[in-house]
C-alpha cells in the first residue's frame, strides 16, 4: 500500500508535513488534496479516517496519524536520511522543548481571532455564521451516517471550541505572547548557528517553523519576523531552500 498524506495546500500544519517530506526527499508518499471549501473533510470516507475533520492525516500501511508533529517524528524514524533531529542529546533536546512550545500556540486564535472587546462585538454575527455553516453541514451528514455518530460529535466539539476561542480578545492576546516568545527564543538560538537548533544543521524545528513565519507574512505580520534582525536574515535563507520553494510554489502571500 502506498502511503497517502491528506492534506490542503493552505493549511498550515500541512505545511510543516510537507517541509518534513520535501527536506528528507522522501518520493513514496501521495499526496491527496482534501476540499474543506465543499467539505470533503466531513464526508463519510474522510471522517473515518480522522473524526476531528482536518488536515493533515497520513496512512500508510501500518500506521494512521492525524496530528501533524506525529506525522513528522513518525517520517523521521521511517527515513532515516537526512535525518533532520541533531545526534546531539542536548541539541535533540533543545529541538523537542521547542516543538512543544511551538505546538503550544493556537494558530488559529492568531489567524483568526479578535484582539478587542469592540472587534468581538463587530465580527461575532459574522465569524458566528461560518461556524454555524460548518456546524450545519456536520449534521447533515450525522442524520446521513447515525453510525457515525461519536466521530461527527468530535468534530461538532472541535468547532464550538474554537468559536469561543476566537471571540474571546484575552485568549487571543495570550496566544501573541507566547509567539512572540517563542520568535524571540528562535532570535537568540540563531545567534549560535545558522538553524533554530542552535546547530548549522537544518532540524525538523525548521521544518515546523517555516510555515509559522510564512503564515505571519501572510496575515500581514511580517513585522513581527524584520523586527528581529538574525530571524529576518533566518527567512531570507529559508525562501531560498528547495523545500520552501516545493512547498510554497507560488508567493507567500497569496497562502
Amino acid at each position: 500500500m502506498t502511503a497517502v498524506l491528506y492534506y490542503k495546500p493552505a493549511s498550515l500544519y500541512s505545511s510543516m508535513v510537507r517541509m518534513v517530506i520535501a527536506e528528507k526527499g522522501i518520493k513514496d508518499i501521495k499526496f491527496n488534496e482534501v476540499d474543506l471549501e465543499h467539505f470533503q473533510n466531513l464526508s463519510p470516507d474522510y471522517i473515518k479516517i480522522n473524526p476531528k475533520g482536518q488536515v493533515p492525516a497520513y496512512v500508510s500501511q501500518d500506521e494512521t496519524l492525524t496530528e501533524s508533529l506525529d506525522i513528522s517524528m513518525y517520517l523521521e524514524s521511517h527515513y532515516s536520511s537526512p535525518s533532520l533531529l541533531p545526534g546531539e542529546s542536548s541539541a535533540r533536546s533543545r529541538v523537542i522543548a521547542d516543538l512543544a512550545s511551538l505546538y503550544d500556540i493556537s494558530y488559529f486564535a492568531i489567524c483568526f481571532g479578535v484582539s478587542t472587546p469592540e472587534q468581538a462585538e463587530k465580527e461575532r454575527s459574522a465569524k458566528e455564521a461560518v461556524v454555524k455553516k460548518n456546524v450545519d453541514e456536520v449534521k447533515r451528514q450525522m442524520e446521513l451516517h447515525p453510525e457515525l455518530r461519536e466521530q461527527y460529535e468530535t468534530r461538532i466539539q472541535i468547532y464550538g471550541n474554537k468559536s469561543k476561542y476566537i471571540l474571546d480578545p484575552a485568549a487571543v492576546q495570550a496566544n501573541w505572547v507566547k509567539l512572540r516568545a517563542l520568535l524571540d527564543a528562535f532570535e537568540d538560538n540563531l545567534t549560535y548557528g545558522k538553524f533554530l537548533s542552535k546547530e548549522n544543521d537544518y532540524s525538523l524545528l525548521d521544518a515546523h517553523a517555516t510555515p509559522v513565519l510564512a503564515r505571519l507574512v501572510k496575515i500581514g505580520h511580517e513585522q513581527e519576523i524584520q523586527s528581529r534582525s538574525r530571524l529576518a536574515e533566518y527567512w531570507a535563507r529559508l525562501q531560498e531552500r528547495d523545500s520552501f520553494k516545493t512547498v510554497y510554489d507560488r508567493p507567500v502571500s497569496l497562502w
